[in-house]
């Protein structure tokens, strides 16, 4: 029987509502957030039925329109992220977006590299008008996802690869981002498994 390997798509939405919650400054859910990131990946990894995941670091709209100290924040979380993903055997790191940011340009050298078991995508600097000005250069790697997770409730996919979510199941829990579990993770996965995967013909 053919392994199954499917390709999933998150984007980790609520850190900042996390944050709030806890009646602390914006910026301070993106380390919680980063933890949660790690665990779920850990979980991808263990489960060996997960053989692409692409997730949703920053965007070109958070570059924009967020205060400084929340983009740094984000960049952080973000290495901190990398930093344990580089520690796991065969598992490729991919980024996908504008590499015009310094910080974005090294976390591409130091940190990108091929792998075997699972490859992770990373959207950083990241829009879909970016991505159709490079003609999808860089998110063609990216293969057809089968379903997307994004948490906080919000459902949208706010410009997530969208030539790559077409067939995709979309999953909403209400949760922020950083109180995310990797149970939860689990049973979503399970329940697309049993619901089998949706066709590229529909049928």
């Amino acid at each position: 029987m053919k392994e199954l390997r499917i390709s999933v798509g998150i984007i980790p939405d609520g850190n900042r509502r996390y944050a709030k919650k806890l009646l602390q400054n914006p910026e301070e859910g993106y380390g919680p957030g980063a933890e949660a990131i790690k665990k779920i990946i850990r979980r991808a990894f263990d489960l060996n039925v997960i053989g692409n995941m692409v997730i949703y670091l920053l965007s070109k709209d958070n570059v924009r329109k967020r205060p400084p100290e929340q983009v740094r924040a984000i960049l952080d979380a973000s290495e901190d992220v990398l930093r344990f993903c580089s520690s796991l055997k065969d598992v490729g790191i991919t980024f996908i977006g504008d590499q015009t940011m310094s910080e974005i340009k090294g976390f591409h050298d130091n940190y990108g590299r091929q792998g075997e078991k699972m490859n992770l995508f990373f959207l950083t600097n990241y829009s879909p008008e970016w991505d159709r000005g490079v003609c999808y250069a860089y998110s063609s790697r990216v293969p057809e996802l089968d379903l997307v997770i994004r948490t906080s409730g919000d459902q949208g996919l706010s410009g997530f690869v969208p030539h790559r979510c077409g067939y995709a199941r979309l999953f909403f829990p209400k949760s922020c981002w950083p109180d995310f579990r990797p149970d939860s993770f689990q049973a979503i996965i399970n329940e697309y498994l049993t619901m089998g995967k949706r066709s590229n013909s529909g049928a």
